[in-house]
């Protein structure tokens, strides 16, 4: 008798992902990067959860993911001053997660 044991999951893996140039109050932010994050059993990246914690008000909830270029795009319009710690978490679909963070001023 011969018993397969099938490999678990395991949590996606993350790089670094640069601090974008400062930007100003009420100045339309648009910052592209390459998607830091990967996974061996999500090869789809379109299936991973992206989100984003630590942005100021006015730019997007969380981010967005082009698959086209396989970028996540922050866009939108800060409304207020100041340092923000940001973390992006991208959730595999067995619910295992990685994160990254950048620093954005906004002046």
């Amino acid at each position: 008798m011969a018993i397969t044991v099938a490999a678990g999951n395991t949590a996606p893996a993350s790089g670094a992902i640069a601090n974008p140039t400062a930007t100003k109050v009420a100045d339309l932010f648009n910052y592209s990067v390459a998607n830091p994050f990967s996974d061996s059993q999500t090869t789809d990246k379109r299936k991973m959860i992206y989100t984003a914690t630590g942005l100021p008000d006015g730019l997007n909830y969380g981010l967005l993911y082009n698959a086209a270029t396989d970028t996540l795009v922050f866009s939108g319009t800060p409304l207020a001053a100041g340092t923000y710690n940001v973390t992006v978490k991208a959730t595999d679909e067995g619910g295992l997660s990685a994160t990254s963070s950048f620093t954005l001023t906004v002046g």
